[in-house]
């Protein structure tokens, strides 16, 4: 069995702020292993970002918020995150974010077909963000604008 919660390396995080910039809100992590000046999770605003108390919409257009928001979730309920960040940018009103979350590249899951491919953009990594682990995974691209697509994305040489 695999480990289901695996820091996100660095270098991947520094790519993907230099193509995206700051990131400015994760939401999931813990005092030990976010990646942006504010968190939800233990330690941080919230301790359970997936509850119904953790508005992210209102979160991420805030002041302090704004930006890019961070997600690299556990993966053993992968499907409630993506649920939370489609209505998140489903909300009425909600502009000037967006999510970038990380997920397993699960291409033919129905929380992927439900929700993925019609409301958010894939990007598919090469190489391979996580030596440790033989999975492939994907950075969804989350925007109320709900930009639609896919690419490959050589992020490290």
């Amino acid at each position: 069995m695999s480990n289901q919660n695996v820091e996100t390396p660095a270098d991947l995080i520094a790519a993907i702020e230099e193509r995206f910039g700051p990131l400015t809100l994760d939401l999931a992590a813990d005092g030990k292993n976010h990646k942006a000046p504010n968190w939800l999770g233990p330690g941080g605003r919230f301790e359970d970002s997936l509850s119904a108390e953790a508005d992210w919409t209102r979160l991420l257009m805030s002041a302090w918020g704004g930006g890019n928001g961070w997600l690299n979730n556990p993966y053993t309920n992968t499907p409630e995150w993506v649920k939370k960040c489609w209505a998140t940018i489903a909300e009425p009103g909600a502009y000037g974010f967006r999510i970038l979350q990380l997920i397993p590249a699960a291409v033919c899951t129905n929380y992927f077909v439900d929700f993925v491919n019609e409301y958010a953009y894939r990007i598919e990594l090469t190489p391979r963000p996580f030596l440790t682990e033989a999975r492939d995974c994907v950075l969804i691209v989350w925007t109320p604008e709900q930009l639609v697509g896919r690419e490959t994305w050589k992020w490290r040489d």
